[in-house]
């Protein structure tokens, strides 16, 4: 699953269409459907790429949800190709829900992920995302082995709660 707003100049929902078309033609799109949350200013050219190459059995445009984190939490996994991001929440709500992600490389991608844990971040490009879909698929354990890190070790808020309560504490000192 993915969920994000659809703005190819950002987003790289697009990635998302190219990849699967590029697994459909090694014979690797039997094993899984991908749906994308949300909506945006691409919505239609996303659409049109989709029938183009003939993934509508495939790709699930679902539109803009109230509530998302049901395909979140029930998905096998949480996938964000952007082409660059601030701090990427869903990708932490994806990881709260237990869904391993798989992030490309922006700038604080880093800050989101443990890599191999809770999840992948990948070169920022189209074929890298191809490459670790298709690693993914060809590896099922490795999912599992990021479901179980995330069951053991739940992402929470506890660190950042601290963290504000240090810093409210240091302003009150001063």
């Amino acid at each position: 699953v993915t969920v994000a707003r659809l703005y190819n100049h950002q987003k790289r929902i697009d990635r998302i269409i190219n990849t699967v078309r590029d697994l459909k033609l090694k014979g690797k799109t039997d094993r899984f459907d991908w749906a994308i949350v949300g909506d945006g200013p691409d919505h239609q050219s996303i659409k049109e790429m989709i029938y183009e190459y003939g993934l509508e059995d495939i790709i699930t445009l679902t539109g803009l949800q109230i509530n998302p984190y049901p395909y979140m939490k029930y998905a096998d996994v949480f996938v964000l190709p952007s082409q660059y991001e601030g701090y990427g929440m869903t990708i932490k709500e994806a990881q709260i829900l237990g869904t391993p992600t798989i992030v490309t490389d922006f700038g604080p991608a880093q800050e989101t992920v443990d890599e191999m844990k809770n999840g992948i971040i990948c070169e920022n490009s189209d074929g890298a995302l191809t490459g670790v879909i298709e690693e993914v698929l060809d590896n099922p354990g490795m999912l599992e082995q990021m479901k179980m890190y995330l069951k053991k070790n739940p992402v929470t808020n506890e660190i950042v709660i601290r963290q504000f309560y240090e810093v409210i504490g240091h302003a009150c000192e001063k």
